[in-house]
């Protein structure tokens, strides 16, 4: 097979894939011998995507108590988040 991108050639194996500095594992992918492109195969798509959705959602959930805790120790905070929360939506 032939690299898409330089006219190399392809080499089918396994290859790390990280989102968001986490390894999410390695994939069966089609990797060129000289521009080093990489091509997952649609099955290892689908399984980075369905990872990549579990990670997306830790991150979410540690944003939001990060959040939540912010505006505990610092209620100052509180109302400057609020207020820019009022302006993005058009209140004020």
């Amino acid at each position: 097979m032939e690299c898409p991108m330089c006219g190399g050639k392809m080499k089918r194996g396994k290859v790390p894939y990280f989102h968001n500095r986490k390894k999410l594992g390695d994939f069966e992918a089609d990797e060129c011998t000289k521009c080093k492109e990489v091509f997952f195969t649609e099955e290892a798509s689908d399984q980075i995507d369905e990872l990549a959705g579990g990670v997306k959602d830790e991150l979410v959930e540690e944003t939001l108590r990060v959040a939540k805790e912010a505006e505990e120790k610092h209620p100052n905070r509180r109302m400057a988040l609020k207020e820019l929360k009022d302006l993005a939506e058009g209140r004020k």
